[in-house]
């Protein structure tokens, strides 16, 4: 496996002079003969943060001319810079002071954790590829080996798996579970069998593979100390101790990553990163002005440009400073801490660098034909339909789902979080993604969170419980950025988007909660684990209230009380649940609306709720029958909640409304207008208070779900609107008229369209309820807005848009491009709709506009969905 200059020379497309330049700044050599005691020791002592025991390493190498050091890994994913460059550094410094290094590859281990789809002949083929990596970037392969794991075990299989049981002989199970930090665990998670064997395992690989030095992070330094430990245990006792010297752990380069990590993408460099990919990366980086502790580039430069270039150079404009050419990192530090070196000078320097560094990695897979074969036979792995993969999970997609790179190339969507290693049964595989279910966790997410709902991921509803705030609200951002990217074709993303504005309150917030009956409910058991279990029963004979099972919404799971929704509510829904377990189903009784058969009586109930904590309640049915309505009604009227009204929303069975998941479709012949409204009692609509204004709201009408953060919203469409005094402004799918009455006082007329002919009627009352005379509200179809509009009102100077998640039609579009509106505020709460109009509009046939900024907003934390505020101005 030897690797000289030349041939790394050929490889990488450069001259044999300045290969051999860097293998002798990176103390390549094939001896170390010519280096005296102290040099050997200063230069293996250099890459420790950590080293036991000093006095150990120094006796070793006086000792045995050539000592063992070793590190091991399982080929699978991707090689981020710490493993490539550190490694190379680190292993080039041992084999000039005479050390063989053996790479453990653990190929065993890896086919254990299900990597590769537990394909062990895959799982080999990785490892070739990620040693062709290091050949690539220059490690000296003179007095270095890689051992197959399943061949040397299978060798001598006796001696190994008796080291193997005599550390689990000699140890407590408290004491291996201390060390699973090794596999990225802690000693409170619920550790599988062969987890907890791990340890023991990577213990004796140190002893068989008669290691004087373990040479790995200080993240593996607890299996480490086992080992020494275990020296004492034995019988006979170890003399000579494997001494540990172990590296620093490379950061990650975002904020607060205390380590890199191959789960997120945006956190490291990784060796087949492109030159783009690298300055997207470092340009995003952590690096605050004047601030050394904590950061990322400045550790870049620490561990890896000063090591392999000796110096590090800053090229800038004379009237910035000049170039500047550093030697070490105290000067480094000073200029940066100061503030004569700039974070923008400094990171364009870091770029630089670790291009240079990378270039001759891609050279290799580009020109090689042996590494490129190779590189082609790794990314043509076909993940099927069955297959158990190891995944990295880097984001989060709309939706909620877990974007995982497999080490194919291929996208696969499940159920996972960012920074989780996980493995997953795929289920589907279509061109160019796969979608797949969790199976294991093998490495928990970054910032994961209890959920503090016991229906969590079941019913659907609060797909983010599981996940942090902060970093929900880095996901939401991150997913409206990349859909402005990609459907919007907005190149200059990170000047037009401002950052997300939170919610204050992140549980109780919704105003309305939409809950569905069912006779067959979906179960929720514990099982013996402790965990819960769900499973359908088709024996159940009453009647439930809950909401749908995710991916099917032919299941409903009962649901007692919701964390999103108000106390009061919770109380309403378990008086409705109590009422139901006490009318047991009969054909001429209570039953449930089934969608499958087309029979039952109850649909829905809904609760409608004000900042005053009053309440509309809302019971679907396929028929008015008042009476067998009674009992519900009654116990209602029985809590200690104030109930403005209860209505009777009665959808006859004949083409009536099947209903889906949080969704109605409609079908054939039906819609709204089949709707019937009965009042059981009370008034038949709620008041609501918003930006110092009351709105009324009808049964069938749309409202914003988070009256608070409602405000915010509004606030921030008013602002973007920058109207004047002479103004005429259009309010499209105005709704209740919400957004359009608080513009009202601020321009000369205000004139909203909207579709449904209740949400107008409400718009109107609001107008005249606030003493608003200069709002008038127009009912029609939309698509016929520029006909209506055009011909019967004045041209508005500004536009407002709130269209539902489906988006606005080409006709809508149009009729913007030439209304002569100086500006559009599009309010949505789909960012891919959104997205795809506001193509139209800036670049679309006709296109008169440009986009200025993008404020997202979240209405609705610890959900998936995000509302989005988006400003146009014509040019």
């Amino acid at each position: 496996m030897a690797t000289n200059a030349a041939e790394i020379s050929q490889a990488a497309g450069e001259t044999v002079d300045v290969v051999a330049d860097r293998l002798q700044q990176l103390g390549a050599s094939t001896s170390g003969n010519e280096l005296t005691l102290d040099e050997k020791y200063q230069l293996c002592r250099s890459i420790g943060a950590e080293c036991i025991q000093d006095e150990e390493l120094r006796n070793l190498l006086e000792k045995k001319p050539n000592p063992v050091a070793y590190d091991g890994f399982e080929p699978s994913g991707r090689m981020h810079i710490a493993q490539g460059v550190l490694k190379a550094l680190n292993v080039n410094k041992l084999t000039r002071s005479g050390v063989t290094f053996k790479f453990w590859v653990a190929d065993w281990f890896a086919q254990l954790n299900n990597k590769m789809g537990g394909d062990l002949n895959k799982i080999q083929t990785v490892g070739k590829y990620m040693i062709e990596i290091w050949k690539a970037a220059g490690m000296d392969m003179t007095r270095v080996e890689f051992l197959n794991a399943s061949d040397e075990i299978n060798k001598r299989p006796n001696e190994y798996w008796t080291l193997v049981m005599d550390i689990a002989r000699q140890n407590t199970l408290a004491r291996i579970t201390k060390c699973c930090q090794i596999m990225g665990r802690s000693e409170s998670d619920n550790l599988s069998a062969s987890q907890i064997f791990y340890p023991c395992m990577q213990c004796a690989d140190i002893f068989f593979l008669k290691a004087d030095i373990c040479q790995l992070g200080l993240d593996q330094r607890k299996v480490n100390v086992l080992a020494r430990e275990y020296c004492d245990q034995c019988k006979p006792k170890r003399k000579l101790k494997p001494v540990i010297l172990s590296h620093e752990m490379m950061p990650g380069l975002l904020q607060g990553q205390e380590k890199m990590s191959k789960s997120d993408p945006n956190s490291a460099i990784f060796m087949e990163d492109s030159a783009a990919e690298v300055k997207t990366k470092i340009k995003k980086a952590f690096c605050p002005p004047e601030q050394v502790e904590g950061n990322p580039c400045l550790a870049y430069i620490r561990l890896i440009i000063l090591p392999w270039f000796n110096s590090f150079e800053v090229q800038r404009k004379e009237d910035k400073g000049g170039n500047k050419t550093y030697t070490t990192m105290a000067d480094i530090d000073q200029d940066f801490s100061s503030g004569a070196l700039h974070p923008g000078d400094l990171k364009d320097a870091l770029t630089v660098s670790l291009n240079r560094i990378l270039q001759p990695v891609r050279d290799h897979f580009e020109n090689n034909a042996e590494a490129a074969a190779l590189l082609k036979k790794v990314k043509s792995y076909k993940v099927q339909v069955g297959d158990v993969v190891q995944l990295n999970c880097t984001k989060l997609a709309l939706g909620a789902r877990g974007v995982c790179r497999h080490v194919s190339g291929l996208v696969v969507f499940t159920d996972a979080l960012p920074g989780e290693e996980l493995t997953a049964r795929v289920n589907k595989v279509k061109k160019g993604y796969a979608e797949a279910t969790k199976v294991t966790t093998l490495q928990n997410a970054l910032n994961p969170a209890d959920p503090p709902c016991p229906h969590f991921l079941v019913c659907g509803g609060c797909n983010y419980q599981n996940l942090q705030y902060h970093a929900q609200l880095h996901a939401k951002q991150q997913q409206v950025s990349e859909t402005l990217q990609r459907i919007g074709g907005i190149s200059n993303c990170d000047d037009v988007l401002l950052p997300i504005i939170p919610c204050q309150q992140q549980y109780h917030y919704r105003n309305n909660m939409q809950f569905t009956f069912s006779e067959a409910p979906f179960q929720q058991k514990e099982s013996s684990s402790g965990n819960c279990m769900h499973t359908r029963s088709d024996t159940a004979k009453r009647v439930v209230v809950g909401l749908h099972r995710v991916n099917n919404p032919s299941e409903v799971v009962p649901i007692e009380a919701c964390s999103l929704q108000h106390d009061s509510a919770n109380t309403l829904l378990q008086a409705a649940a109590q009422a139901l377990a006490l009318s047991p189903t009969q054909p001429q009784q209570l039953s449930a609306f089934n969608p499958a058969t087309q029979r039952g009586l109850l649909r829905q109930f809904i609760l409608r709720r004000n900042s005053k904590n009053q309440y509309m309640v809302i019971v679907s049915t396929t028929s008015f029958q008042p009476a067998l309505l009674e009992p519900l009604v009654t116990a209602l009227q029985n809590c200690n909640v104030e109930i403005l009204s209860v209505i009777n929303t009665v959808i006859p069975l004949e083409g009536g409304m099947k209903l889906h998941h949080r969704k109605a479709s409609k079908r054939k012949g039906s819609g709204s207008k089949r709707q019937q409204y009965h009042i059981l009692f009370g008034s038949p609509t709620i008041t609501e208070r918003l930006c110092n204004l009351e709105f009324q709201i009808s049964p069938e009408s749309f409202f914003q779900v988070n009256s608070a953060q409602a405000e915010v919203l509004y606030n921030l469409v008013h602002k973007a609107a920058g109207l004047r005094p002479t103004d005429v402004a259009m309010d499209l799918f105005c709704g209740t008229g919400s957004i359009g009455l608080t513009l009202a006082k601020d321009c000369h007329h205000v004139y909203g369209f909207e579709s449904t002919a209740s949400s107008v009627a409400d718009a109107r009352r609001n107008a005249e309820i606030n003493g608003i005379s200069n709002a008038t509200f127009v009912h029609g179809d939309l698509t016929k807005v520029a006909a209506v509009m055009g011909k019967q009102y004045p041209s508005p100077d500004v536009i407002v848009t709130d269209p539902a998640r489906a988006g606005m039609s080409l006709e809508v579009i149009k009729y913007m491009q030439q209304s002569g509106a100086r500006a559009i505020v599009y309010v949505s709460c789909n960012p891919a709709t959104q997205a795809r109009d506001i193509s139209q509009l800036c670049t679309g046939a006709g296109a008169r506009y440009r986009l200025k900024h993008v404020q997202p907003c979240d209405m609705f934390p610890n959900s998936a969905h995000i509302e989005i505020v988006a400003v146009l101005e014509r040019f």
